[in-house]
């Protein structure tokens, strides 16, 4: 039997590490979404079920979770003006590329705000949290959510932008529902009340020093913790739920463009211009995962209310969450392999 030579053998390792690396972080969130999946199926879980606790996950759980992420972090450290506008700017950029190519491969007009929103439209706040906890334990989490608040208000206005001017009724937009939308919004809430712990750190924890102040935020710690605990794995059952794998007698073509725009084009553009400013290590990572998430849950249910195809919305919620599983397994093992990025820290 022939023996593999040292030199081949000390290459494949390192790249087996990478390859492992990235699956431990992308594949367990994509197993709960299976499971999920499974459960709705064989009747665990009903759909009334997955309303009620998608609704509280929304409401409580995933703002919860943002709240202690963001509360608890080097702000100063973690927050970058150049890695914010690469976030908006890619979300703007592929969003007009996909404004263009609605009218050349989606034939019904209510079907082209569906298949911009789900080319464009990430689901950051749970599978890429999840993603981001198991690729960069250390500060991945805050990093993300810190991103999350500036890519919420550009999902949330460009989604209504799309789906309303492609409306069965050719709704127009109103700026003021807009940015009442984006204001009530508990994620963007979440973040707003945690800058003022993250921004002043050192003086809350001065504060927090003193013994009667300290068991009283304590005890509201442990209480949000315990919220933001169960966030990610009830959101991502929720998700399984959800999916649906039907769509009879209609072309793939747009589901498959859009899901190519969202988990290949998106991440690839975003990853030339990190490294072009020069970004790399967790940034790059955290910015790579942002991009490279499936199309949001959420994208389905604002198609549905606003008029547009909400069968083509929940196809590319499929694909893109399958094909996701690969790409951002692939992207995160090729970035280990390359050097740019660190593996778990």
């Amino acid at each position: 039997m022939p023996v593999l030579p040292i030199r081949r053998i000390s290459s494949i390792i390192p790249c087996m590490e990478h390859l492992l690396y990235a699956v431990n972080s992308v594949v367990p969130s994509f197993l709960i979404i299976a499971l999920g999946f499974v459960l709705k199926r064989i009747g665990v879980i009903t759909e009334e079920f997955i309303k009620l606790t998608s609704k509280f996950v929304f409401l409580v759980c995933i703002p919860s979770l943002v709240f202690i992420n963001i509360s608890k972090s080097n702000f100063y450290q973690i927050f970058s003006g150049i890695e914010a506008g690469i976030v908006v700017g890619s979300i703007i950029l592929v969003f007009i590329i996909a404004w263009i190519l609605s009218f050349l491969f989606v034939k019904d007009r209510k079907g082209q705000g569906a298949f911009i929103q789900g080319a464009f439209r990430s689901n950051f706040a749970i599978i890429g949290l999840a993603v981001m906890n198991s690729a960069f334990p250390l500060t991945g989490s805050a990093h993300g959510a810190i991103l999350l608040a500036f890519a919420l208000p550009a999902y949330n206005i460009l989604s209504i932008v799309a789906l309303s001017y492609f409306g069965l009724e050719e709704q127009k937009t109103n700026p003021k529902k807009v940015l009442f939308e984006i204001i009530r919004n508990p994620l963007i809430i979440a973040v707003v009340c945690a800058l003022p712990f993250a921004l002043f750190r050192e003086p809350l924890a001065a504060l927090n020093a003193q013994p009667g102040i300290s068991n009283v935020t304590s005890i509201f710690d442990n209480a949000i913790s315990l919220l933001a605990g169960i966030a990610l794995p009830l959101s991502l059952v929720g998700i399984g739920g959800t999916l649906r794998f039907s769509r009879e007698g209609k072309s793939i073509v747009p589901a498959v463009l859009a899901t190519t725009l969202k988990v290949l084009f998106a991440p690839v553009l975003v990853i030339i211009a990190a490294l072009f400013f020069g970004i790399k290590g967790e940034a790059l990572g955290i910015l790579f995962i942002l991009s490279a998430c499936p199309t949001a849950v959420a994208s389905f249910s604002m198609a549905e209310a606003m008029g547009s195809d909400r069968e083509l919305a929940a196809e590319i919620i499929v694909l893109t969450t399958v094909v996701s599983v690969f790409t951002l397994s692939a992207g995160l093992a090729v970035l280990a392999g390359m050097g740019l990025i660190t593996p778990g820290v």
